[in-house]
């Protein structure tokens, strides 16, 4: 029977290959897949390679079939930015020592885009009936995307990170609330004062720190926030003991992504000012005292 052979293609390397891709469907299919495919012969040339993965590496079938596997000239580094040593690359390893490799992400340098391309690589050795590595076929998809979205999430999350850190370093009480008035955020003093953690805290409302009438001072401020007012007032807060603790409390409204929704939450910024009114009642007292001694003297 007459072997079945590739679908016409200018390259005698690519001819080559199909006695690899066994016929022309299979060599089609190869070719339109969106998973980049490079077989490498047991000298370590590319002898095949489909269009998606000239796509992926920026290169042209020139530059690529007859080139050693894996070709100094590639940088390929790991997640953490090192480079791959040649020995120690999924091909590499699977030719000379016929190890598998399977879901290894790698960044290939591109010097014709002069960027990286993300790929998860998958390679494996084709060994003859004596063991010996004939082939080796290598196949990964581009994952580029995802991880330029994962970096701009991580660094999202580290710059939060940063933003809370300095939060719990500022000597005032800062917290978020949802449009219920419940608490979703408090720094560490926020924290500290109420005596719970972030995750206890997390849906509690002002009911649970505070005495019922202060609850509904605090709430009608609140709802003026949520409806976009700013407001700068003064709370005043009666302890157990009978004593008085008097804040300076700052309330702003936190919008959402459209502009004509209503704000989904409030940021507050709380500062006790209780040694101020002290000292300013004893001023006044002070003043209340001379005042009356300087009228008892005319």
């Amino acid at each position: 029977p007459v072997a079945p052979t590739m679908t016409p293609r200018t390259s005698t390397a690519r001819v080559a290959a199909g006695s690899v891709l066994h016929g022309s469907e299979l060599g089609t299919l190869v070719d339109t897949l969106q998973v980049g495919v490079i077989i490498i012969d047991a000298l370590g040339a590319i002898e095949y390679v489909n269009d998606a993965a000239l796509r992926m590496l920026g290169l042209t079938e020139e530059e690529l079939l007859g080139k050693q596997a894996p070709d100094p000239q590639w940088r390929v580094i790991r997640e953490d930015g090192t480079e791959v040593p040649l020995d120690e690359r999924p091909s590499a390893l699977a030719r000379a020592k016929g190890i598998a490799s399977h879901n290894v992400v790698l960044g290939v340098r591109r010097p014709t885009m002069d960027d990286v391309a993300w790929l998860l690589v998958d390679s494996r050795p084709i060994v003859g009936p004596d063991g010996a590595v004939l082939r080796v076929l290598s196949s990964f998809v581009d994952i580029t995307e995802r991880k330029v979205a994962e970096a701009q999430r991580d660094a999202a999350h580290a710059e939060a990170a940063l933003f809370r850190n300095a939060l719990d370093e500022v000597p005032a009480f800062v917290y978020v609330k949802d449009r219920d008035s419940k608490y979703v955020y408090a720094n560490q003093p926020t924290l500290a004062l109420f005596g719970v953690t972030a995750e206890q805290l997390r849906g509690m409302g002002d009911a649970e720190f505070f005495p019922p009438e202060t609850v509904t001072h605090l709430r009608s401020l609140d709802l003026r926030v949520l409806a976009g007012e700013r407001t700068h007032e003064h709370v005043d807060v009666r302890q157990p003991d009978g004593t008085t603790r008097h804040y300076l409390e700052l309330k702003v409204p936190l919008p959402t992504a459209s502009p004509d929704a209503p704000p989904a939450g409030l940021l507050g910024i709380s500062v006790d000012v209780s040694k101020q009114h002290q000292s300013q009642d004893r001023a006044e007292r002070i003043g209340a005292f001379y005042h009356a001694l300087a009228q008892s003297l005319e």
